[in-house]
């Protein structure tokens, strides 16, 4: 009987194991059974309960690895890895204060520790102390100094909290040195540099990010912006650069950018529109009856609304295509 309980610790130590290679292959499904296996093998293991708290993490399912985490904090109070996890979790969940309760706590358990310092620092920031999160953001790249998200995050916090984007750039430049494939960083240089009145570095990156991740509408929008706001509008010489240095690549995203929003500017314009006369004739048949004054005031109101926002619509409209049209007739218009 003795023997069959001393297995029972190196049975789960073995699921753990194959666990952890399928999470290595990305498998993370298939590596649940494994670590509820090696947790009702050996459920006083703390360690084992992190493991899977993990697991659920990486498939977003907060809820699920909170409740492992509290367990394995229950069986083990001085367990870092418990904090972590509830740190990582609660974060997830957007309960910012709570996760940086225990960010803390797992820095005070293992104070060197870079991932613990990484997590301190994003939490700090989310719960508005801005400088306790660069000073731990920058202990953590101290000790991790090759980790992009640790340099993408000095980067943020320069650019979206000091309000310093040249500041933010050789950070962001920084972490793509370590990424050079991360969208999101590309993206953030593009916005640094355009805050920086650097459009053609901006535009460039920004293009960088949509091949990476060519879905992405944050990313569409920035471009989409940069060229509406920055460059549409620049003198001819600066069109003809642009053109020189990009080709037709710009002036197509923009007009297929333009073309998208239209449709859907016109589905949403009539919605709205439609939307817009029912209730002025609600409002001519429910109030002109029952009070038996007219409302001719009002609904000339509502008409004149209705028709200065379809205007501006239109004008939005019409300056876009101006915008690229003005671009493509070439540098001497």
């Amino acid at each position: 009987m003795s023997d069959g309980f001393a297995a029972e610790p190196m049975m789960a130590r073995a699921a753990l194991d194959r666990a952890e290679a399928l999470i290595d292959l990305g498998r993370v499904e298939q590596a649940l059974p494994l670590l509820a296996q090696a947790v009702a093998m050996d459920p006083d293991d703390a360690e084992t309960r992190c493991r899977l708290a993990q697991a659920y993490t990486l498939l977003d399912r907060h809820e699920e690895a909170i409740e492992h985490a509290q367990a394995a904090l229950h069986r083990d109070p001085d367990s870092e890895h418990a904090h972590f996890r509830l740190a990582i979790s609660l974060m997830g969940l957007k309960a910012f204060d709570q996760a940086l309760e225990h960010a803390r706590a797992a820095t005070r358990l293992e104070p060197d520790d870079s991932a613990n310092l990484h997590m301190l620092a994003r939490a700090e920031y989310y719960t508005g102390h801005y400088k306790q999160a660069i000073d731990a953001a920058q202990r953590a790249i101290e000790l991790e100094p090759d980790n992009a998200k640790l340099h993408e995050l000095l980067g943020d916090l320069a650019f979206n909290i000091q309000r310093r984007p040249a500041k933010a750039i050789p950070h962001y430049r920084e972490a793509l040195r370590h990424a050079p494939d991360d969208a999101d960083i590309h993206a953030s240089l593009g916005r640094a540099l355009a805050e920086t009145k650097q459009p053609f570095e901006a535009a460039e990156s920004l293009l960088r990010a949509l091949r990476i991740d060519p879905a992405n509408p944050s990313i569409r929008q920035q471009l989409f912006a940069l060229l509406h706001h920055d460059l549409m509008s620049a003198p001819a010489d600066v069109r003809r650069q642009l053109t020189e240095e990009f080709g037709p690549t710009l002036t197509n995203f923009y007009e297929d950018t333009v073309g998208r929003t239209g449709w859907q500017g016109r589905l949403r314009m009539g919605s709205l529109a439609l939307m817009w006369l029912i209730a002025i004739l609600l409002l001519a048949m429910l109030f002109t009856p029952a009070t038996g004054d007219p409302i001719a005031p009002l609904m000339n109101v509502l008409w004149l609304a209705l028709v200065v926002w379809l205007a501006l619509s239109l004008v939005h409209r019409i300056g876009c295509r101006w915008r690229l049209r003005r671009w493509t007739r070439g540098p001497g218009s």
